[in-house]
């Protein structure tokens, strides 16, 4: 079906979306009674929520966001459609070392999404590119950009969507891969020439950005605040950021790592008592790590690539918003004794989905102010960002709140995604109120 996405060089954005809703008409009403050998065992029953019609509607959002800049999508379908769709077949077929932090993926699998997906979104990106000028829907994003910037660009990419898809989270993978890809391709399409000229000051970085990073993670599992996985991501990640905003991203990286094995500690003989203790001691797995701190490391990464742009404060923002979620929830569940739930502030029992407490909220914000302040002793933002950095993580939990409180065993079972979605909302509402402000 990726094939399909050469043909935007020509379509409008009208065509296109009628093309891939007819689509999602196609695989929900039609396959399942005329071609029902074609779907995996029980998806027909179920309806709008099967990977055979997710499939078509992730690929509509993609026309939908880029709906002036067509290669963009097709370049995201390149990931789902080759790299998703490979790492499927490569990763049965010849997968045999399992993941750290999924032990039913592979380094098989996950190498094949890379290299398929990379070269699927490359091709369908490059040959979309070349409508621009007779089709109003097709832009020039990277038409300034050299061969091997863009084939490094398409690689991070994939790995990208590589890693979304190979987390263990109750999402389907079609939606992460098409969400992670979508928003690689619009963050890409920042990038600009000063930013790639400075790549390669960052080499020398890496030598000890790894090393700290590492002895970083080590430190949080030794006093609990990782299991094994979780130090395998976090190590990751913490050089991801050393490398690119060098210690001034590490210390407010540190500063979050710090505050969460502090407040998950606080309380813990009454967190148990109700039931409310974090799993495992309070040893955070990958999936855990890279949900909490995934936002901020692409965000760090961009602020090097993009440069003069609100990325820096973007990355303090979701480092802040994880802060907030993690402090209110471990110190509310610890001391708050009444809670209330979100956005009707009704009393409920402590420790109910969803639900806040006085003593949570004065903790997220404290936590929030640290980190702030950590990025602004970095130098990563101006004293002025302090107050839209905390006003976004409160926006990020409450909406957290809010939806975990509108479907709680959704919460339970997509912890993670809300996780993510938290902080890339304080991520986004900071740049907009610093932005606003600038103006």
């Amino acid at each position: 079906m990726g094939l399909v996405g050469f043909s935007f060089r020509w379509l409008t954005f009208p065509q296109a979306l009628g093309l891939t809703l007819a689509a999602v008409a196609l695989n929900r009403w039609i396959m399942p009674v005329v071609t029902p050998f074609l779907l995996r065992p029980g998806e027909s029953r179920r309806g709008m929520g099967g990977g055979v019609v997710l499939y078509p509607l992730v690929v509509t959002g993609l026309v939908v966001a880029f709906h002036d800049r067509l290669e963009l999508a097709a370049a995201a379908w390149g990931l789902l459609a080759f790299g998703d769709g490979m790492a499927s077949i490569i990763g049965v077929r010849a997968g045999r070392i399992p993941l750290p932090w999924n032990g039913a993926k592979t380094w098989g699998g996950f190498a094949a999404f890379t290299l398929f997906g990379a070269a699927g979104a490359l091709a369908l990106w490059w040959w979309v590119s070349q409508g621009r000028g007779s089709n109003p829907s097709v832009g020039s994003s990277f038409s300034t950009l050299p061969v091997g910037a863009l084939v490094g660009g398409f690689v991070l990419a994939a790995l990208a969507t590589a890693w979304a898809e190979s987390l263990r989270v109750g999402l389907d993978d079609n939606v992460r891969v098409g969400v992670v890809g979508g928003v690689a391709m619009a963050l890409a399409a920042t990038v600009s020439i000063p930013g790639l000229a400075s790549l390669p000051d960052l080499l020398p970085r890496l030598l000890w950005a790894g090393p700290v990073a590492v002895g970083l993670a080590l430190l949080a599992a030794l006093v609990g605040g990782v299991g094994a996985t979780g130090a395998w991501m976090g190590a990751l990640m913490a050089t991801a950021v050393g490398v690119s905003l060098g210690m001034a991203g590490l210390l407010p990286l540190t500063v979050v790592v710090a505050l969460t094995v502090a407040v998950t500690r606080l309380g813990r003989r009454r967190k148990e008592e109700l039931g409310l203790a974090e799993a495992d001691g309070g040893r955070r797995g990958g999936a855990r790590v890279a949900a909490n701190l995934g936002v901020a490391t692409l965000c760090a990464l961009f602020a090097v690539l993009a440069p003069a742009s609100p990325f820096p404060v973007a990355f303090v923002a979701a480092l802040a918003t994880a802060g907030f979620d993690t402090a209110a929830t471990e110190v509310g569940q610890a001391f708050g004794r009444t809670a209330y739930s979100v956005p009707r502030f009704r009393r409920v029992k402590p420790g109910t989905e969803g639900a806040i407490s006085v003593a949570g909220t004065a903790a997220g914000l404290l936590a929030a102010l640290a980190v702030a302040g950590a990025g602004w002793l970095s130098g990563l933002h101006a004293l002025s960002a302090i107050g839209p950095i905390l006003i976004a993580a409160l926006v990020g939990s409450l909406l957290e709140s809010w939806i975990a409180s509108r479907a709680p065993r959704a919460a339970v079972s997509h912890n993670e995604l809300l996780n993510v979605l938290n902080t890339a909302v304080g991520a986004g509402v900071a740049i907009a109120l610093v932005s606003l402000g600038s103006g």
